[in-house]
């Protein structure tokens, strides 16, 4: 089939690589000079962040507003009201759900890298999460969250024994321990990607394997099908991968999404001891969460970053500020460093918090893989080899059905 796929984020350039896979003719449309120029730029990596922010032992400590709360705002607004009211309903499984579609991702890049040959190596790797809390009611707070949510005969969570400071510096070597007067977790198994660089190289291979990709190509017009046209030319099909918030005049499906902000900073490495230009390193190994602030920090290559959910609103100089604090308080000279890179973008998110993956509606052709919110990294590969079987005619699984966009008709 003759398939565009519209937007370049980390899940555009994986879905558009899936579908070239799988033997289609692909044309991959991305409005800015690169991709991952947007959303998909500066995230915080960590695959483990889908089992905190939302739907894990961290749900708590999010900043902002959590998704269920509506504002004075929302209710002046009939959109926004109704994303609220359908974000206060119980949603059964979402948290396994969420989990799975992390645990599928690390899995696909390495059936990518070792069956198709891709080059993906530098873009994700093992690590482990060390989740830091400053009193031990915080952690008894997270743990009745955390127990609440993953309750269940086929739940996997179980309450990690509490690390004290000699424990917790162990595994992190380069972690300040004066404020982690209430211990720490220790969760295994989990893996970080390199969002924009998984984008690089997934549009890499897709432009090898003959697909089109065409930046600075903004689409203002679609007109259904099939055959769908889309600027004019035709295709059997179209995937959405926008981030929900950029065709609002295209006459297409509009799903209930609602713009969410995340903020990083990200910083070269530096040695712990300044007057040294050798020496142990100011950053974590692995990926590193402070509980109450709702920071994770983490170690991309030669660079730290530490991010945050800024909740409704874009990020702000206090939330620069409080992410230059939990860095100090953690790894105490990390962000001292002239060449910091801030970026703040929105995000779309679901009521559910779960993406929309699979058909978009009656019409045959549309596809959606979007509304990934704050945990795009962790889920855009998982989704976009999911979405590609089912355009191929696979049947939609559990999950697929969990995740399908008519479950908000």
């Amino acid at each position: 089939m003759r398939i565009a796929v519209i937007g370049g984020g980390l899940a555009g350039c994986a879905t558009a690589c899936e579908l070239a896979l799988a033997g289609h003719e692909v044309s991959l449309m991305e409005r800015s000079g690169s991709v991952a120029a947007e959303a998909s730029f500066a995230p915080t990596g960590a695959i483990a962040a889908a089992m905190l922010a939302g739907f894990g032992p961290l749900a708590l400590a999010a900043a902002g507003q959590p998704p269920a709360r509506a504002t004075p705002t929302d209710l002046l607004r009939p959109g926004r009201a109704r994303w609220a009211h359908q974000s206060r309903k119980p949603h059964p499984g979402t948290a396994r759900h969420a989990q799975v579609l992390a645990q599928e991702s690390p899995l696909r890049l390495t059936a990518l890298a070792h069956h198709h040959q891709l080059a993906l190596e530098d873009s994700h790797q093992a690590a482990s999460l060390l989740v830091l809390f400053t009193t031990a009611r915080a952690r008894s707070r997270v743990q009745k969250l955390a127990t609440r949510q993953h309750s269940g005969p086929d739940s996997p969570w179980q309450v990690p024994e509490p690390l004290d400071a000699d424990a917790a510096q162990a595994l992190e070597p380069g972690l300040a321990t004066a404020a982690l007067k209430g211990g720490a977790w220790h969760l295994p198994g989990q893996a970080l990607i390199h969002a924009h660089t998984l984008a690089h190289a997934l549009k890499d291979e897709t432009r090898r394997l003959g697909a089109h990709i065409h930046f600075g190509q903004a689409v203002h017009r679609i007109e259904p099908g099939p055959p769908w046209r889309v600027e004019g030319q035709a295709y059997d099909a179209v995937v959405l991968c926008t981030g929900g918030l950029t065709l609002s005049g295209a006459g297409l499906p509009k799903p209930p999404l609602r713009p969410r902000w995340a903020m990083s900073l990200t910083a070269p490495l530096q040695s712990m001891d300044h007057n040294l230009e050798q020496g142990p390193l100011a950053g974590p190994q692995g990926i590193v969460a402070d509980a109450q602030a709702g920071v994770v920090i983490t170690r991309l290559g030669d660079r730290l970053r530490a991010a945050t959910d800024c909740g409704w609103q874009a990020g702000d100089a206090a939330t620069a500020r409080r992410l230059y604090e939990c860095l100090e308080r953690w790894f105490p000279g990390a962000a001292r460093s002239a060449r910091v890179q801030s970026w703040s973008h929105a995000v779309a998110l679901t009521p559910d918090g779960l993406p929309l993956v699979g058909p978009a509606g009656d019409a045959p052709g549309l596809w959606l893989h979007l509304g990934l919110g704050l945990h795009g990294a962790a889920w855009a590969v998982a989704g976009a080899h999911r979405l590609a079987r089912q355009i191929g005619g696979a049947a939609p699984d559990a999950l697929d059905a969990a995740l399908a966009p008519s479950r908000w008709r």
